[in-house]
């Protein structure tokens, strides 16, 4: 999939932010090393990025508020909102010989449904959770560290 192609699907998938929300399309930052498969969706206080990682067999959602007071970290993972709230989400997995762009494709369309389903709060700008995101990060920070002395 090209980098193109990735925009085109994620527009279409996470089309709900502009239709239902009032997010709009935010451009890349002009930085020398930008991952350009990724599109950034943005309201006067929410961002929403969803990027194609992994040479193309993962997705991962960033959410952050566009107000650095509100952040304690650049972004908060959109996998820790979803172990916060007991979410399942099946999406597939690469197995075999499947091609990349088929995988994402999948993940995004899972990914919306739960975005929708289980983000509801942040995509209306309530940010009340983020503490919370931000402590998901800081108990990986410590066991990262942990990790490290062991070895």
């Amino acid at each position: 999939m090209t980098p193109n192609e990735f925009k085109i699907a994620c527009r279409k998938f996470f089309s709900f932010l502009i239709e239902n929300y009032n997010f709009r399309e935010e451009p890349l930052p002009k930085e020398k090393y930008i991952n350009e498969f990724q599109v950034r969706f943005i309201t006067a206080k929410t961002r929403i990025s969803i990027e194609g990682i992994n040479w193309g067999f993962n997705i991962d959602i960033r959410i952050s508020s566009i107000n650095p007071d509100e952040m304690k970290h650049k972004s908060y993972c959109f996998n820790d909102l979803l172990a916060l709230r007991n979410a399942k989400v099946e999406y597939p997995e690469p197995r075999g010989k499947t091609l990349s762009g088929e995988i994402q494709i999948k993940q995004m369309q899972a990914y919306a449904t739960a975005l929708k389903k289980y983000a509801e709060d942040i995509l209306q700008d309530d940010h009340t959770i983020f503490p919370s995101l931000a402590e998901c990060i800081d108990k990986r920070v410590i066991e990262f560290k942990k990790e490290q002395k062991n070895c």
